[in-house]
């Protein structure tokens, strides 16, 4: 068999398996790569609602707080250092003195969250804000970030969640706004404030490193499983891909090969036959053909016995595939022990002396055979024929003036080969 040839059908058939190994292979990287995105994306936002459900429980504990301090018209407490009475509260029953002597102040909602905000900025973990855009005490005033969440609350959101990254540290900043109840109109009322109306918010902020480093953990090992699965992945699709080419190679053989003798079977020949034809009346080129036979291979397998006659048409493909080996010829298994070859570009004279080769070649092979009448080991004969290809002129024709060759090659006595010159004027 042309190893030429067999290498270009090999290679076109490898590309196509090639398209077959990367659209699954691009794929899965697709896949891979969308689902880790997406998982990620999936994290950071389980993340971010742990974070925003701890703010909003902090902002409700406040808030609940606030109400029941101004439900019971603010609380009494003893003055000290830390205590001091609000200048801030406008209520003629501020300060008390108890039948102990013990000097008590009353700290509204606003101070007590004032308070508690102090407390927390000394443990420096969650940090929370009163604040407001119209505030009675000048220090509750919203800083910028604060400004823009009231406004927009102002304008019917409901709460804010961000991010901040701070010259020491990366802070994680809630804020939710505090409507005017009717516990509130008694102090604010003054301001203008109506039932419902954003009177403020309260910011809370808490460290985010912790909650980052957590949430950079799970990303990582995310990201290390989903390229475990992503190399699995591509070891089975390769694992696939050289099961396939092996099935796909074994089939694309079969589908061309004699399964006897391993060369081109006479379906494929017949495939080749017309291109080659075409391609020869496009160039105006030789086409030449030997039909081959194996002289009285039925005596030599009534004598020998089909094995030994299988054994011996393996030896004779053998033998005649050594003397094909230019680019473009081509050896196929007719039928039987009957073998054809195409020799593109090849003209009468050069064609029939390759023939006669053939013939002395596989005479000097000396392979035993008893049944034979004309010589005491295997001989062949061949058929010779060659044309440039005409619109009034066919491959059958062709096919059939080789045929014509090899009869009176048989008829001169075998082991030799005839030929037939053809021209457009004479087909035989």
């Amino acid at each position: 068999m042309n190893l030429k040839m067999l290498t270009e059908l090999n290679s076109a058939s490898a590309s196509s398996r090639v398209k077959l190994f990367y659209v699954p292979l691009l794929i899965w990287t697709i896949f891979i790569i969308a689902s880790v995105t997406l998982n990620i994306r999936d994290l950071e936002r389980a993340h971010q609602s742990l974070v925003i459900d701890r703010a909003r429980s902090f902002f409700e504990i406040i808030v609940m707080q606030r109400s029941w301090n101004a439900r019971h018209g603010g609380v009494y407490v003893a003055v000290t250092k830390d205590v001091l009475p609000n200048p801030y509260l406008d209520d003629a029953l501020r300060d008390l003195t108890s039948l102990e002597g013990i000097k008590l102040t009353k700290v509204n909602p606003a101070y007590m969250t004032r308070q508690l905000g102090e407390i927390a900025k000394e443990q420096e973990s969650t940090l929370f804000n009163i604040t407001s855009l119209k505030p009675i005490r000048p220090d509750n005033r919203a800083n910028t970030w604060e400004s823009n969440a009231l406004m927009q609350f102002e304008q019917g959101r409901k709460e804010k969640f961000e991010l901040i990254e701070t010259a020491s540290m990366k802070r994680f900043m809630y804020m939710a706004p505090l409507l005017v109840e009717e516990a509130c109109l008694k102090c604010h009322a003054k301001q203008g404030y109506k039932l419902g109306d954003v009177r403020g918010g309260i910011s809370i902020s808490f460290p985010a490193r912790t909650i980052l480093e957590a949430n950079n953990a799970q990303e990582n090992r995310m990201i290390l499983i989903h390229f475990g699965i992503f190399i699995s992945g591509v070891l089975t699709i390769i694992f696939i891909y050289r099961i396939s080419k092996q099935a796909e190679e074994a089939l694309f053989r079969l589908s061309i090969q004699d399964g006897l003798t391993g060369l081109f079977n006479r379906r494929y020949f017949n495939k080749v036959m017309e291109n080659e034809w075409k391609r020869a009346m496009r160039e105006s080129t030789v086409l030449s053909a030997i039909m081959i036979d194996i002289d009285f291979f039925k005596q030599y397998n009534d004598t020998y016995g089909h094995q030994a006659g299988d054994c011996c048409l393996k030896m004779i493909s053998a033998l005649l595939d050594k003397s094909f080996n230019r680019a473009g010829d081509m050896l196929a298994r007719y039928g039987g022990e009957e073998f054809l070859a195409l020799l593109p570009n090849t003209d009468y004279e050069s064609t029939l002396d390759i023939a006669r080769s053939i013939c002395r070649n596989v005479e000097a092979a000396k392979k035993p055979h008893e049944g034979s009448s004309i010589n005491p080991n295997v001989t062949i004969s061949a058929g010779v024929a060659s044309v440039v290809p005409t619109k009034e002129f066919s491959p059958d024709e062709l096919l059939k003036e080789v045929d014509n060759a090899l009869y009176r090659a048989k008829q001169k006595g075998r082991n030799c080969a005839v030929g037939i010159k053809i021209t457009p004027s004479v087909k035989s």
